[in-house]
């Protein structure tokens, strides 16, 4: 079932029909056929983007399930984007409602939205494959964040949210263009074919600095349009000139069997940045510099660079001093997305902020089960089962290793004796954690502290800020000498203190599952 949330909140009904829906829509909005069950709705950058919704009723089973949902509406998606009109890009939203269960067997409910990335269709022939994409990365995103321990797990879909704006294709190829003085220098590295071009070749520059790479011309011919006209009619080139980038040079790129790898310049900054690079190079490949809405030849990559002899990752631009470094670095850095990597300047100061994150838990349990080998005869190829029979814990002190307590159990029910020494132990501990020992000093600790001038972590002189004393809050024993904000700001995380409770929440609902040996 949907619902119509175009009507005001206590106004609205539920359709148990697309058809329905789409004859409301029709008479009371005036919303366009094509895109429901989806409406647009107002957005703050209606001269932008577009912005559509679909609203699920709470009941709907297809809002249970990611996969069954765009499985479901999948194809709804796709009508939204051919009504739009191409090229397009866009990137959709679902609001679901997450639940977990808390310490208290409380289900606790909680509302979040998960994003695709930003999609481009250029035509009809690409709706179906980045819907698909879509539903790929929500559905990946989200099990991502019940993964990363949590608790969370779906409990239903609410809406989802398409934001669709108009591409205005980037148009490469310019009459009248020339290398700047400092790149004019690189001479070695740069090919800039602009010489003879006949009229209705100055917009070309895309399909001469292309043809300079695969048929490198000699000598003073080489920024000469003469040199490579012949070559022309060998590959199949967009129909129009100046071209659209990146679709007509993917396209190129398809059509020939041709690698291109296109670079940008900053000029204020003066370095080469990566806009798109092939994941594998083929033989025929060419490396392209985009400039001023104009293509330049980058005949010698590594020499762009001011340092010589080294070998540039075409990727991330990182220099290194042998190939076979670069080889190795290739085998992480192919998987990465292209980027510039980008260094503080000199001068320039990064700081800390983590100083919550530098507690290590006070205490923390070690434990490990045994099992008992059973023969099973009845079980296809398992021929024994592993039943738990004993177990070990010991609770360490983190400060200086010391087992604080230490536990062991024989017997048919050591599971569940184990899970309740685990809810004893968390209570338990949480009392160790909360009463703060008084600070204890020797005088080699005094001596340390008076000597102090700077904080230990923010490294700022105590002139400017003011200095206490860093002690454990367990043993008593005295640490460092802090200022004191960053002092406050050590201190044990507060999930740290119900990590065994979650743990333990985790392991009743998730029954534990034990290995059995199998025939070969």
């Amino acid at each position: 079932m949907v619902t119509c949330h175009l009507c005001a909140p206590g106004e609205r009904q539920y359709y148990s029909t697309s058809l329905a829906l789409q004859i409301h829509l029709a008479n009371v909005h005036n919303v366009a056929t094509p895109c429901i069950p989806f409406c647009e709705t107002l957005c703050t950058l209606r001269n932008y983007t577009t912005r559509f919704e679909l609203h699920l009723h709470d009941r709907d089973i297809r809002g249970q399930d990611v996969t069954t949902f765009f499985h479901e509406y999948g194809h709804h998606l796709a009508n939204v984007l051919r009504h739009f009109g191409f090229p397009l890009r866009y990137f959709a939203t679902l609001k679901v409602e997450l639940g977990r269960y808390t310490p208290d067997d409380e289900l606790h409910l909680d509302i979040q939205y998960v994003s695709s990335r930003v999609f481009t269709v250029w035509s009809e022939n690409d709706v179906q494959s980045v819907v698909t994409e879509t539903a790929t990365e929500i559905e990946q995103s989200l099990e991502n964040r019940q993964s990363e321990g949590s608790g969370f797990f779906l409990f239903r879909i609410h809406s989802c949210i398409v934001n669709v704006g108009r591409l205005l294709p980037q148009l490469i190829g310019c009459s009248d263009f020339d290398l700047s003085a400092e790149l004019k220098r690189k001479r070695r590295s740069l090919l800039n074919v602009n010489a003879r071009l006949l009229e209705d070749e100055k917009n070309m520059c895309f399909a001469f600095s292309v043809i300079a790479g695969l048929h490198p011309a000699g000598g003073n011919d080489r920024d000469r349009a003469s040199s490579y006209r012949p070559y022309l009619s060998e590959y199949v080139f967009p129909d129009t000139f100046p071209v659209t980038f990146p679709k007509d040079v993917e396209q190129f790129e398809r059509t020939n069997g041709v690698t291109i790898n296109v670079y940008g310049y900053d000029k204020e900054e003066k370095f080469v940045y990566p806009l798109k690079v092939a994941r594998e190079e083929r033989e025929k490949h060419v490396d392209l510099l985009l400039i001023d809405f104009h293509f330049v030849l980058i005949s010698n990559f590594n020499a762009l660079f001011q340092r010589r002899g080294y070998h540039h990752c075409k990727r991330c631009m990182t220099g290194f001093s042998d190939e076979g470094i670069l080889a190795d670095h290739m085998m992480l850095c192919r998987d990465q997305r292209v980027a510039k990597t980008v260094y503080p300047k000199k001068g320039e100061t990064l700081s800390f902020s983590g100083e919550h994150l530098m507690s290590e838990v006070p205490f923390y349990c070690v434990y490990d089960f045994e099992s008992i080998l059973s023969p099973c005869l009845d079980k296809g190829n398992v021929y024994e089962d592993h039943i738990p029979s004993s177990f070990c814990l010991v609770v360490v002190r983190a400060s200086d290793s010391h087992v604080v307590q230490k536990h062991i159990f024989r017997g048919r029910n050591c599971v569940e004796v184990f899970m309740n020494l685990l809810r004893r132990l968390h209570d338990e501990i949480l009392g160790w954690i909360h009463v703060i020992a008084p600070i204890e000093m020797t005088e080699g600790d005094k001596r340390q502290d008076s000597a102090a001038t700077h904080c230990n972590i923010c490294k700022e002189p105590f002139t400017k800020r003011v200095a206490v004393r860093d002690h454990d809050h367990v043993s008593g024993q005295y640490r460092q000498t802090l200022c004191q904000s960053c002092n406050l700001k050590l201190r044990v995380p507060p999930q740290n203190s119900d990590h065994c409770a979650q743990c333990q929440l985790r392991l009743e609902f998730y029954p534990i599952s034990l290995t059995s040996a199998r025939k070969n």
